[in-house]
């Protein structure tokens, strides 16, 4: 979770396992680590989503949702992040490179 992250302002962020894109130009820029680009991503998840406000913010599915991306913040399940770029201006740092990353 502490693996630093690039995303450009023209990347797709994806996770799979919630079937989840974040569209580009959402977050803007950034350099941070994933655990930080999650905490950005809840937030302006909670922010400008018309669900997540009033009596709407007690909807189950949408509850569930922030509910596993907190979980996968905090690093306790494993999951998948993508960051999708067509200017191939992104990356997550991999530490073991030239190798693949366990």
């Amino acid at each position: 979770m502490r693996r630093d992250v690039f995303k450009s302002e023209t990347c797709v962020v994806a996770i799979p396992e919630l079937e989840f894109e974040m569209v580009p130009g959402t977050l803007g820029s950034m350099y941070t680590c994933v655990e930080g680009l999650l905490s950005k991503m809840i937030e302006a998840l909670k922010k400008v989503n018309p669900f997540g406000s009033g009596d709407s913010a007690q909807g189950k599915a949408w509850m569930e949702f922030i509910a596993k991306l907190e979980l996968y913040k905090e690093g306790n399940t494993p999951f998948t992040l993508i960051l999708d770029d067509p200017l191939t201006n992104c990356f997550i740092y991999n530490p073991h490179a030239p190798k693949d990353d366990p």
